[in-house]
């Protein structure tokens, strides 16, 4: 009997404790399984790309959360790890309304996606969860086919890029200038810049002659995709560039036409009909600094700017229609440029050799004029032939007076040439300009290796694409400083009741022109 009775209070105490284990949480608190979370922009909410993809994000380590109860201001304190190809995360609260609010660890670059969890909900009984999250970094991947492990970080800070399933990546900030050296299985490097922007992904890939893709094409479940393939020829120049720095140009510059560096110090003028002034700009933000006004000549049509170690030269020739008989070159004394508000100008009076007449109204002419570059000892004359077929090159002495500009030779470009410059060592000469192709024309930028100037015979010019004008605006100026680093500017541009405004860019061709 007694051995009875130890056995029935043994089993009293066994259904008490298992009754208790079911009660978990003796306050009344419900128990909320976290399923994941929606991604939207940070910046654009419900930006979300609805599409199957092939990219995997990962989320980082932990997610800290904290759940505020609506009626007693009570805080719950929740970390988990998102990665929900498990165990769901699971959370106990009490009966009640919710707002919930916490984020991932997040750094300047990172190898996953950073994200914000915010949002409301109701807990009444138990339940599971999709939490509202958003994020505002971006992904840049690069597939790794034809790429080094020698590739790298380079701006906003000196670090590998991370590597996983055949592409180079990291995660960014927003609003930073994210900067690459790509380091090519050749031996050759690439300096690839992008502008970061909120909830993008943002996918390159560099194809050779020879290449034999093994990368499958990639989509994101998550983030606004875009994919870029890059052909490389056989000295590793791509086809295609995207500009960085993009950034408006002052207001007061909304016809921006030439460029050029003197020193450290970046020139920009308007065209025909605006001031006679030359303008100091900001290089990073496109910002007005110092204005020099030239007392002394108009603005008839200014289109380039050029210098050598004493001397600003300014192309007055623009010619549209090809009737003008007043083109000019303006001098500007450097000391002056440098020191003065108000300086005056020489002046070098010309005509061409192979002009004997105005051509009639509409027709078709070779002697619009809108870059110009000085090397040798010489200006250098490109034209614009209404076609877009081809430029010619004239030559001119820098020295005042009149003269008449002698035919030099003819090369062919992809379209009209708007601004042009020469590196400093003289082995490269870079032009600027876009193709005549209408709302889908594309600016470029153009590359001879080794001229063979004046006549430009040798080498042919290399084309790289940086992309629709509607985005770009009207590329017309271009300078390159001691590192190759090229400053391109727009002008603002009108098209279809669409207004594309005035920019500054920048493109980083370190490894292309010194490869």
């Amino acid at each position: 009997m007694h051995r009875l009775t130890e056995l029935f209070f043994a089993f009293v105490l066994a259904f008490s404790l298992i009754s208790c284990k079911e009660d978990e949480k003796p306050d009344g608190r419900i128990p909320l399984t976290i399923d994941g979370f929606s991604l939207t922009s940070a910046n654009v909410p419900g930006g979300r790309l609805l599409a199957d993809g092939e990219w995997e994000h990962s989320f980082g380590e932990k997610i800290s959360l904290v759940f505020v109860s609506q009626s007693t201001q009570t805080n719950y304190p929740f970390t988990f790890v998102p990665d929900f190809s498990g165990v769901l995360p699971e959370v106990f609260l009490p009966p009640g309304s919710y707002f919930y609010y916490g984020s991932s660890d997040a750094s300047q670059i990172t190898s996953y996606l950073p994200v914000q969890i915010e949002g409301f909900l109701e807990i009444t009984a138990p339940t599971s969860a999709l939490l509202q999250g958003k994020t505002a970094y971006q992904l840049v991947s690069f597939s790794d086919e034809n790429l080094s492990e020698e590739s790298h970080i380079t701006h906003p800070q000196e670090t590998p890029l991370f590597h996983k399933d055949g592409y180079y990546y990291a995660y960014v900030i927003p609003a930073l200038l994210f900067k690459t050296e790509l380091v090519l299985k050749n031996g050759n490097r690439i300096h690839w810049g992008v502008d970061t922007q909120a909830f993008t992904h943002s996918s390159f890939s560099f194809r050779t002659s020879t290449s034999s893709s093994s990368t499958p094409p990639l989509s994101d479940p998550h983030l606004v995709f875009s994919e870029v393939r890059v052909n490389l020829d056989t000295e590793s120049a791509p086809d295609r560039m995207p500009p960085f720095y993009q950034v408006e140009l002052d207001a007061d510059l909304t016809e921006a036409s030439g460029l050029q560096f003197v020193g450290q110090h970046l020139y920009t003028i308007n065209d025909g009909g605006n001031a006679a002034e030359i303008y100091e700009i900001d290089q990073y933000h496109g910002q007005v600094i110092r204005r020099i006004r030239v007392t002394n000549a108009s603005n008839i049509d200014w289109e380039d700017l050029a210098s050598d170690s004493q001397f600003l030269y300014i192309g007055d020739f623009g010619n549209n229609l090809g009737n003008r008989t007043d083109l000019r070159v303006l001098r500007i004394s450097l000391n002056e440029l440098e020191t003065k508000n108000d300086v005056q100008a020489e002046v070098i009076h010309f005509s061409y050799d192979r002009q004997s007449g105005s051509p009639s109204a509409g027709e078709d002419h070779r002697f619009d004029c809108e870059a110009m570059v000085y090397h040798g000892g010489q200006l250098l004359l490109f034209t614009k032939p209404t076609n877009a077929q081809g430029s010619d090159v004239y030559i001119l002495d820098p020295k005042p007076g009149t003269q008449v500009a002698r035919y030099a030779g003819t090369f062919e470009t992809e379209g009209w040439i708007t601004g042009a410059e020469v590196t400093r060592n003289g082995k490269n000469l870079v032009f600027i300009g876009y193709e005549n192709a209408g709302a889908t024309s594309q600016a470029f930028i153009g590359v001879i290796k080794n001229p063979q100037l004046p006549a430009i015979s040798g080498n042919p010019m290399k084309t790289i694409r940086l992309g629709a004008v509607v985005f770009n605006s009207q590329t017309e100026g271009i300078a390159i400083d001691a590192d190759y680093r090229v400053k391109i500017a727009g002008e603002q541009l009108n098209q279809g009741g669409l207004t594309v405004p005035q920019r500054l860019s920048e493109l980083d061709l370190k490894g292309i022109l010194a490869n």
